[in-house]
């Protein structure tokens, strides 16, 4: 019997212990997630843009024609997803379209953020190249934005990739996948 209270005791203060250490290293916790699905607010018959807070906007300002919306089972057996392109603009002089979502509610004291995304790009059917990248910047710094800043390209792939972003504390960030 005092041999089970030992370990008991020993079992305890082992679990608070793990429990300070991961207060003190920082717990994760999710501040947005979207798998684009129904349950989430998620139509398939309209566009991307205007959905969950997603914004869009193609070259000088405008609203973009380009393709943005959802897709069901393009990756397999994963429900529905975002895409940007699948058809052209418009107008060919619309040649470059972005999507992005602010997210919220990121605390000044966290000490990195961590940003993830499962993507696949598919190569075009036609001689003419897209350029896709994630992007993911402060809020406050949208204004002085350039397409060099956190930067990730990734070449035409079928097969899904997992990429993961780590960013030092901001208290807003903002993800935008473009193409041109």
């Amino acid at each position: 019997m005092r041999w089970e209270t030992k370990c008991v005791i020993g079992t305890c203060w082992l679990t608070i212990w793990f429990g300070l250490a991961t207060c003190a290293l920082g717990q994760k916790r999710t501040v947005y997630y979207t798998g684009f699905e129904s349950e989430q607010d998620y139509n398939m018959e309209f566009t991307l843009i205007g959905q969950d807070g997603w914004h869009g906007e193609g070259n000088d300002g405008i609203t973009p024609t380009g393709g943005n919306g959802l897709i069901r089972d393009y990756i397999e057996d994963l429900g529905q997803q975002g895409y940007i392109g699948f058809w052209p603009p418009e107008k060919s002089s619309e040649y470059f379209v972005s999507l992005w979502r602010p997210i919220e509610g990121i605390e000044v004291t966290e000490k990195i953020i961590t940003f993830s995304v499962l993507m696949m790009i598919v190569d075009s059917t036609n001689s003419q190249r897209d350029d896709f990248r994630w992007t993911v910047y402060p809020t406050a710094m949208y204004n002085e934005w350039s397409r060099s800043t956190s930067t990730m390209r990734q070449i035409a792939s079928t097969t899904p990739s997992m990429t993961t972003f780590f960013y030092p504390p901001n208290t807003d960030l903002n993800t935008m996948l473009s193409t041109s």
